[in-house]
Parts: C-alpha cells; sequence; structure tokens
C-alpha cells in the first residue's frame, strides 16, 4: 500500500460481508489486524482493492440468488481515510443503475495513484464505463463511456428483443467479454484494456445468450480518446463496436509460423478446440506501468501449431494457452509483444496478474494448468493439480531500453540508507568522499549530491512516491542500495 503495511480484503459467504486485514510490514509473526467493511447491503461478493497513501478503496457486488429472484444490484463502492483502520460505505456507483439492469460479479477493476481514484465495469450487455475521481474518491467528476451499448438498462428475463432496426430479427452485438484492467500513469492518465466478444439473444422468454468464441481482439483506450457513440448497425442485423477508431487493437491469436494463416489449432471435432472460458481468444488482460509512464499489458491468447496442442485434452484434443506482454511506450507506440512462458514449457498458462508498479522487471503471477480449460463450468473437466507460478521479467527482454545507470551495478562496498521507507529525508552511511545519485527505477537521474564523512543526510521530499536506486561512487569503489520514498 504506502509502502509501510499490507491489506488484504475478502469476502466471507456463509454470513456474507467483507472482512478486511492490515498489517504493518515487517511486523513479527501473523500481526494482522482485522475488521468488517460495513454500512452497505448485508452480504457483499468478489471485492477488488486499490490504495493511495493512507486512501484505501474497495469496489464489490452484493450477493444474489441463483434463480434470479434476487439479482445483483450493481457495484458498490467503499472507501478508508486511514489505511483500512475504519471505513465508510459510499453507494453504488454513480448512474450504475441508469446503464445496467443489475450487475454481475468479477466483471470490474479499481485503481488508485495520489488523489486519483478509476474504476471500470466490463458489461457484456451492457456499456463499458469509467469512472474517475480526482479528490480520493469523494466525488467522481467524469464518467466516460468506452463501449456504448445501444440499448441502456437491458434485461435477459425483461420480455426484451435486441432489435434496433425493427425487422423481427434480434441483432448480434459486440462488446466486452466481460474481462479487462484500468490503471492510471504517473501523469494521472487512464488507461484501460479490454476484449472484443460477440453476442446474440434471440429468444426474449428466456435468460439465456449465445456468444461466438472464436470472436477475437485485444483493445486499449486511454482518456484521449474520449467516449465512444453507438451510431447504428455495421450491418443487417449485426451491431459492431462503438468506437472502432477510437481504440487501438493491440493483440490477437498470433501467426506463429508466418504463413499468413491463423487458427491453426487443434483437431477438436465437432466440439471447440480449446478450453471454454466464454472469453475471446485473447483475454485475461491485467495492466503495470513504471516511473515514466509506459504501460505494461500482459494477456493470455490461444497458441496455434501442433507444438501446443494437448492431444489428451477433455473432451477432445485442445490447444493451449499462453500469456504474453506488450509494452506501449513513452512515446505512444507498442512495442512488440513478447512470449513469456512456452519458452519454459508448453501448458495452459491463464489468468495473469502484475504488481502494479514495474522497476527494472515486471513481477507476473499466473495459474499454470496441463488441461486447458475449466472444472467448475465450462469444459467440466476432472479436477487435476494447477499451480500459480511466480515469474520476473527484465523489461529488456520486453525491448524496453534499461538505462547502462541501473542495468549493471556493480556493488564493492556496502550502502545503508535509513530510514526505509523514508518521508521527508535519508540518511546515507557506509561511504566517505562520495558521489550520490539518486535513480528512479527506469534510470532517470533525480538528485546528486555529495558526501564528506562517513554518512550524510539529503532532503528526498520532493521526490514522488515510489522505489529509488542510490548509486555511489567514492575512491573505494561503487556501492548501491534501494530505498521507498512515502508520502
Amino acid at each position: 500500500t504506502n509502502g509501510t503495511e499490507e491489506f488484504v480484503v475478502s469476502h466471507y459467504r456463509s454470513g456474507g460481508g467483507l472482512f478486511g486485514h492490515y498489517q504493518t510490514i515487517g511486523a513479527a509473526g501473523d500481526n494482522w489486524a482485522s475488521n468488517d467493511l460495513t454500512g452497505g447491503p448485508e452480504a457483499m461478493l468478489w471485492p477488488r482493492a486499490a490504495s493511495s497513501g493512507d486512501y484505501y478503496y474497495v469496489i464489490t457486488v452484493d450477493d444474489f440468488t441463483s434463480d434470479g429472484s434476487n439479482p445483483i444490484d450493481g457495484l458498490h463502492f467503499y472507501r478508508s481515510t486511514d489505511h483500512g483502520q475504519t471505513w465508510s460505505y459510499e453507494g453504488l456507483m454513480p448512474g450504475f443503475t441508469d446503464h445496467y439492469a443489475n450487475g454481475n460479479g468479477d466483471v470490474y477493476a479499481i485503481d488508485a495513484y495520489d488523489s486519483i481514484v478509476a474504476v471500470a465495469y466490463f458489461a457484456d450487455y451492457g456499456d463499458l464505463l469509467v469512472w474517475k475521481s480526482t479528490d480520493y474518491g469523494e466525488t467522481w467528476d467524469t464518467v466516460y463511456t468506452v463501449n456504448d451499448f445501444p440499448r441502456d438498462q437491458y434485461s435477459f428475463s425483461g420480455g426484451q428483443l435486441l432489435d434496433m432496426d425493427n425487422n423481427g430479427v434480434a441483432d448480434t452485438v459486440v462488446s466486452t467479454d466481460n474481462t479487462g484492467d484500468v490503471i492510471i500513469d504517473k501523469n494521472g492518465k487512464i488507461h484501460l484494456v479490454f476484449s472484443r466478444m460477440r453476442y446474440l439473444d434471440d429468444d426474449a422468454s428466456d435468460d439465456q445468450f449465445s456468444y461466438f468464441p472464436y470472436t477475437d481482439w485485444l483493445l486499449y483506450w486511454n482518456e484521449d480518446m474520449g467516449n465512444g457513440e453507438y451510431t447504428g448497425l455495421a450491418g443487417a442485423n449485426n451491431i459492431d463496436l462503438a468506437v472502432p477508431d477510437a481504440v487501438d487493437t493491440i493483440a490477437w491469436t498470433f501467426d506463429l509460423n508466418g504463413n499468413d494463416t491463423i487458427w491453426e489449432f487443434a483437431d477438436g471435432g465437432s466440439d471447440l478446440p480449446f478450453g471454454k472460458y466464454y472469453t475471446s481468444l485473447t483475454s485475461f488482460s491485467t495492466l503495470a506501468t513504471d516511473t515514466v509512464g509506459r504501460i505494461y499489458c500482459a494477456f493470455t491468447t490461444v497458441m496455434e501449431g501442433d507444438n501446443y496442442v494437448d492431444p489428451n485434452a477433455n473432451p477432445n484434443p485442445q490447444s493451449y494457452r499462453a500469456t504474453w506482454i506488450r509494452v506501449r511506450d513513452t512515446n505512444g507506440v507498442w512495442l512488440d509483444p513478447v512470449d513469456i512462458t512456452t519458452p519454459d514449457g508448453v501448458a495452459e498458462f491463464v489468468f495473469p496478474t502484475m504488481a502494479r508498479n514495474v522497476d527494472t522487471a515486471v513481477y507476473v503471477w499466473m495459474q499454470y494448468d496441463s488441461e486447458p480449460g475449466l472444472n467448475i463450468r465450462g469444459d467440466s473437466d476432472p479436477a487435476t493439480d494447477n499451480y500459480i507460478i511466480a515469474k520476473a521479467v527484465n523489461i529488456a527482454d520486453l525491448g524496453v531500453t534499461v538505462p547502462e545507470s541501473i542495468k549493471n551495478l556493480v556493488n564493492n562496498i556496502d550502502v545503508t540508507v535509513a530510514p526505509n521507507p523514508a518521508e521527508n529525508y535519508i540518511t546515507i552511511s557506509g561511504v566517505q568522499n562520495a558521489d550520490v545519485n539518486i535513480y528512479n527505477t527506469v534510470g532517470e537521474l533525480l538528485f546528486s549530491g555529495h558526501i564528506n564523512n562517513t554518512n550524510a543526510t539529503f532532503d528526498v521530499s520532493n521526490l514522488p512516491q515510489g522505489t529509488y536506486i542510490v548509486r555511489v561512487n567514492s575512491e573505494n569503489g561503487v556501492g548501491s542500495a534501494k530505498f521507498v520514498k512515502v508520502q
């Protein structure tokens, strides 16, 4: 969180509700303090959290019944101004019920940076909205409609038929596949990724709808691109994405063998030749950023070719998914995507998540599974062991230029920085008669000084919150140390 604490929020289904846990980093034993997040509906599920300094934020949905008699009302917001010790319930996200008939779980993301909070909601039969607050979540001054669904408050069980040209035939519509992520860069700009999906609800008498499993494309948006507007049918009975010119397509199933043909997947017979997640072929995107404003996007995509096939998968041979990373550089150009998993072996690598802040490496967690697809739905695969893999990926391996100042730090003397984490001042000791340089984690020189005696104190109050590298050069050698600056 603010460099000194850890915070976890979870739900407990039996009684319903949210449970917050926090502790000081470095505390002995399991020294966690806990409390309930109260004030909203009695039962809350599937939370997401973000923090900035002492401000902690949680978004969550209310409980529901599987028979539809008590649907999810929507996306709720909690806020703490004292690093999780007390909480206030702020209600539904503004305007939620104007756009959606009800809510859904696990289709939202949140991020916070300085005083800015961003929340995104990835609906299927509904708008893709992004809320922005610039006063620590107290008010929401901007709501972007990234994808404008052609009908607000659409309900599968409401007897509605999505037929925009009134020809009596239900329209196929392009929306999100319920996955995506949102992040705020160092300049306060919001960035968003989401995956494309096509849907069809051709029976107004039930609450079911169809999806198109070969739909592809991972899409990127930021605040400079503005709102999307629904303009009409893209073709007969076909409503396309409302903002095709206002988003970038940044990933898809790649032509790995270079023969100008994609979707060379397993021979699945009459069933799908890949695991059934009800998502786009390219999906499960997650974002990170660094101190100069680069955007790092991890995602999964189905791999083509016989080398990426599980011939013994259930219920038929299936192609594996792999996890890739693509970087948007500071000039707005997307670097080439990099496969970070199959070089270590072929398997199903899905559900990636990244540490929000990148230094010289991107820190990724993902699920490794020998069987494509899911156990509890979709393929209904037999339950087997799977694993959570943690991996550090050097940003140089992603095409990012790493400055020489931090690439090869050669340490032959010990350097100590205290306090660490620091607020306004640091004291550097362990060296004398040395030049001192402080860099951010992508190599920008932010401060220079000199140590005459065995230690010196430096003012770092002007540095923003983050991680920094101190490098000293003396007649006795070179040394370096990291420290964390908090607000």
